[in-house]
């Protein structure tokens, strides 16, 4: 089977207590599966920049020696919101500053990233390809709930995700099947070509002819 997953959790300290660990039922998933994968529990900053680093024996090791037909991809478990992503140790991890950490393996990988988000708010990292010029490439995709999510729906929601994504299904039709099996209508995957593209023509009708700002409000996430 091809493809390879790279599973990031980061639970409240109620969670970890309570052994509520999305991530860990993913891997499960995925043993069952065949589907190659790793992963790694990051509590605070330093541990979460850390399990991005790149070089011999990192995770990401597997996604550049083969990833098959599909670009990798990064799943982070932890809670989040339309600001970004929320660490065991409470530190927010914004949108701009979680494309810094992922962008160097994102455009070291020809395909680049598709980043899923079993958080809440994780639609809202659509901002993370939201960039302008051609030094930084967007993100394959980027998949998440614009609005919060229970565990078990988002368990749920990505086993099928992933299930029909590796059996070769357009990404559209899956998260259409994640929607209907876990009963959550919230899930929304974008395009980071389209995202970049979108934002490079918002901001030039904004700017104006001869660069001058005209009205409007920046369009939502």
């Amino acid at each position: 089977m091809p493809g390879y997953v790279y599973i990031v959790e980061s639970p409240s300290p109620r969670d970890l207590f309570d052994g509520r660990t999305e991530g860990t039922a993913i891997c499960e998933t995925f043993k069952l599966s065949g589907t190659k994968h790793s992963y790694s529990l990051a509590v605070n900053r330093a541990e979460f920049e850390r399990a991005f680093a790149l070089g011999a024996g990192q995770p990401f090791s597997v996604a550049f020696d083969d990833h098959g037909q599909e670009p990798p991809v990064v799943h982070l478990s932890m809670h989040g919101s339309s600001e970004g992503v929320q660490l065991t140790d409470g530190q927010i991890i914004t949108w701009e500053e979680l494309r810094a950490i992922l962008s160097p393996i994102n455009s070291a990988l020809p395909l680049g990233l598709m980043v899923t988000f079993s958080t809440c708010g994780g639609a809202s990292s659509i901002a993370m390809s939201m960039i302008l010029g051609n030094d930084e490439k967007p993100f394959f995709a980027t998949v998440g709930s614009i609005d919060n999510v229970p565990w078990d729906d988002s368990l749920i929601a990505y086993s099928v995700f992933y299930h029909h994504w590796f059996k070769g299904t357009r990404t559209d039709q899956c998260v259409e099947l994640m929607k209907a099996a876990s009963g959550h209508e919230g899930f929304r995957i974008y395009s980071g070509e389209k995202a970049k593209q979108d934002f490079i023509e918002y901001v030039r009708k904004r700017r104006g002819v001869g660069g001058r700002e005209i009205g409007g409000n920046h369009p939502a996430a």
